[in-house]
């Protein structure tokens, strides 16, 4: 499939610490991101997602508004 892109979230604080994947998926369905694949690291401390090319912008400000502020 042509036009996708690859995002990764990572971070220590991830592993074994609830509503992380929440707090990300909801964020991203909020600005009506389509979620096309999900990955998750055997450490726990990565969440991979797939999404058209064309959301990219809008899903790295919308995951950084969520975890970063």
């Amino acid at each position: 499939i042509r036009d996708l892109e690859i995002i990764a979230v990572i971070g220590e604080n991830m592993r074994g610490r609830p509503g992380i994947s929440g707090r990300l998926f909801s964020a991203l369905g909020d600005q009506k991101i389509n979620i096309l694949a999900i990955a998750q690291g055997s450490s726990e401390r990565n969440i991979s997602f797939v999404i058209a090319r064309g959301d990219r912008e809008k899903a790295l400000t919308t995951v950084h508004r969520a975890f970063l502020g």
